[in-house]
């Protein structure tokens, strides 16, 4: 059994590659109910019976990378102790508490299934439960205490997430794009390594993009986001997308969740 971990915000990966190169998440914020049909990427396939898409995945990003601990349950799930308050500073003010627990209602109700080129395959709930914990953080406008939450995330998605390319990047900016097409596209680049160029096009081609008008409106929101992609890490060039090179909070990095020297190392700690 895998003990507590002391850490700090953004110790744990904010998303495993996959995540994004298997289109787990529709490339919309407004995503409609799936029915539990393949898409195939060059990276494997992945299905999903629920809704799931760009504002799941701003909430999901959020809660691994705002965690203030961690702990692994020997069933595989983990448990993160989270505040509300930092994840909807990282995906949005106008996010309201309701509004917060109606996205995580609809990640708790999906059911995703993968299968990688890399050999990962898993089929379960991204969260399993979040209920609050006894854990309180001082309200700093009010001065009251108000309760963290304690989010589970399920096994199959602790698996993946360990065994993955972990991502480590401050999901903000890429929640404050306006459009679902531009953070799906980000995404899928920060999951590159730093210079990597992919045409437009083949990005569109990957996130299930057809023809005819709804290409010309994701070209179109493309460019307007362009501004924001970079803020985010990705360059926007002349029909091209660009991976920007440099290290920091951006930064990708690759390495299972167990006990080892480094930034998710095991200590011991409170229970949540």
């Amino acid at each position: 059994m895998m003990a507590a971990h002391s850490k700090r915000p953004g110790e744990l990966p904010t998303a495993p590659a996959h995540a994004a190169r298997l289109a787990i998440y529709e490339p919309t914020q407004k995503p409609g109910r799936r029915v539990g049909e393949w898409m195939q990427t060059s990276w494997g396939r992945a299905r999903v019976e629920g809704r799931l898409g760009q504002r799941h995945a701003d909430a999901i990003e959020a809660c691994q990378h705002c965690a203030q601990q961690s702990y692994i349950e020997p069933d595989g799930r983990m448990r993160l102790l989270v505040d509300p308050y930092r994840v909807r500073q990282a995906i949005g003010q106008h996010y309201s508490h309701q509004r917060l627990w109606v996205l995580l209602r609809d990640v708790m109700g999906a059911v995703v299934e993968w299968e990688s080129t890399a050999g990962h395959r898993g089929l379960g709930h991204i969260i399993d439960d979040v209920v609050e914990s006894p854990v309180t953080a001082r309200d700093p406008l009010s001065g009251r205490s108000r309760a963290l939450w304690r989010v589970t995330l399920g096994a199959a998605w602790v698996q993946l997430v360990g065994a993955d390319i972990a991502l480590r990047y401050d999901p903000a900016p890429v929640a404050a794009l306006a459009h679902g097409i531009s953070q799906a596209a980000a995404r899928l680049m920060l999951g590159q390594p730093g210079g990597t160029r992919y045409s437009v096009e083949t990005v569109l081609d990957h996130l299930g993009v057809g023809q005819g008008q709804g290409r010309r409106n994701a070209r179109r929101r493309l460019a307007a986001d362009a501004g924001g992609m970079e803020a985010a890490g990705v360059v926007v060039e002349r029909g091209f997308l660009v991976r920007a090179c440099h290290s920091g909070p951006m930064a990708c990095h690759s390495g299972p969740i167990a006990c080892h020297s480094g930034p998710i190392a095991c200590h011991s700690g409170p229970i949540l």
